[in-house]
């Protein structure tokens, strides 16, 4: 009888600790989330009004693309598309 409580003690015990010691991690971190608080998820910093006004013109420059299907004024067919183009007019 004493082999018997002696097993149960030493691996019985270990996993039951483990079952509550995580039960009660997940019940925090529920609570936690409840509150508003997200753990492991770190806020960004707004920013600043000089890096805020280097992207705004940044985004200014950028060079608009026609809309695809379309061919930009002034540009030639590309090679490929060319040898296409021959192929299918003989």
């Amino acid at each position: 009888m004493a082999g018997v409580f002696a097993v149960l003690c030493i691996f019985g015990l270990p996993v039951v600790a483990y079952i509550v010691v995580k039960t009660l991690a997940h019940q925090e971190r529920m609570e936690m989330i409840r509150m508003g608080y997200y753990a492991g998820v770190t806020p960004q910093p707004p920013p600043a009004a000089a890096e805020q006004r280097r992207a705004q013109q940044a985004s200014a420059k950028l060079i608009v693309l026609p809309p695809l299907g379309t061919q930009a004024p002034g540009a030639t067919l590309s090679p490929l598309r060319t040898v296409l183009e021959n192929r299918r007019e003989n």
